[in-house]
Formats: C-alpha cells, sequence, structure tokens
C-alpha cells in the first residue's frame, strides 16, 4: 500500500517481487478483493508441494507421497503430519501445532504424538538412505536433510 501512483513506481514496485500494488486512498472493499486471492495462493494450500532437496513430492489432492520417485503409502495419521510439516518446510513445527493439526483441541495422552511420527518414520525414512524427520529439541519436528 503506498501514496505512489506513478506507473514507474508500480513497475518498481512489481519488478522488487511484489504480488500486487494498491495505492492510497482506497476502498476497503477493494483491498479485500485484492488481498482474498492472495491469502489463498500464499496459503501453503498447494495441491503439489515438492522439496527437491529432499526427494519428495506430496499431492494434497490425491492424496499421495513420493519420496525418490518411489510411491509411500501413508496412513491418515502420518498424512496429516507429514502435509503439517511439508507446508512449513524448512521451519520447524511446534509439537503443538502437531498435535492441533491430529487431534485439535482434543489432544490425548502426552506420548501419542511419538507415536504417530514414529509410524510416520518407519514409512517415510526407513526404506530410504537418509531420514528426513527429525526432533527439534524442545520445540517439535522439521523435514530436512540433516538436523543439528
Amino acid at each position: 500500500i503506498t501514496s505512489r501512483a506513478a506507473l514507474d513506481n508500480k513497475e518498481l514496485g512489481y519488478e522488487a517481487g511484489s504480488d500486487d500494488y494498491q495505492v492510497k486512498p482506497f476502498a476497503l472493499k477493494e483491498l479485500f478483493l485484492r488481498v482474498k486471492p492472495l491469502s489463498r495462493r500464499r496459503s501453503n494450500q498447494a495441491n503439489i508441494i515438492q522439496i527437491p532437496d529432499l526427494q519428495l513430492e506430496i499431492d494434497c489432492s490425491q492424496f499421495k507421497v513420493k519420496r525418490c520417485d518411489c510411491e509411500v503409502v501413508l496412513p491418515k495419521s502420518s498424512w496429516t503430519l507429514l502435509a503439517t510439516l511439508a507446508r512449513a518446510w524448512p521451519e520447524p513445527v511446534s509439537k503443538r501445532d502437531l498435535e492441533f493439526a491430529l487431534w485439535g483441541d482434543e489432544v490425548p495422552d502426552s506420548n501419542a504424538l511419538k507415536v504417530h511420527i514414529h509410524h510416520l518414520r518407519q514409512r517415510l525414512d526407513q526404506p530410504f538412505n537418509f531420514p528426513i524427520v527429525h526432533a527439534v529439541r524442545g520445540l517439535g519436528f522439521v523435514l530436512a536433510e540433516r538436523y543439528e
């Protein structure tokens, strides 16, 4: 949002990587109409998430996972954990956020997340040359080739 309305300023804004350019003053409804499609695009709700560094591809519309070009079949809970981690990649995801993704506000006993992470690792890590699901001490978990 800016007061610079000249075409040269708009050009500079777009060339700098802006997705949109809103000149003041503006109607609040117009701002909403511009932000809504941008938020859908930036909301990590992509149909296919590709993480080339990890040789990982997730098709969210088909619920399919490929690692190193091999299809990996996941149960629903593992799928939910992986999708949550992939949408946050390369950032770690807190234990609380992962629990919320699985159970909402009704989290079972404190060991339940560890069990589900173990199941995810069995299917996603064990058959391959290197693990990609790593614990982040004091925080949660992250998808990474290595995590120190």
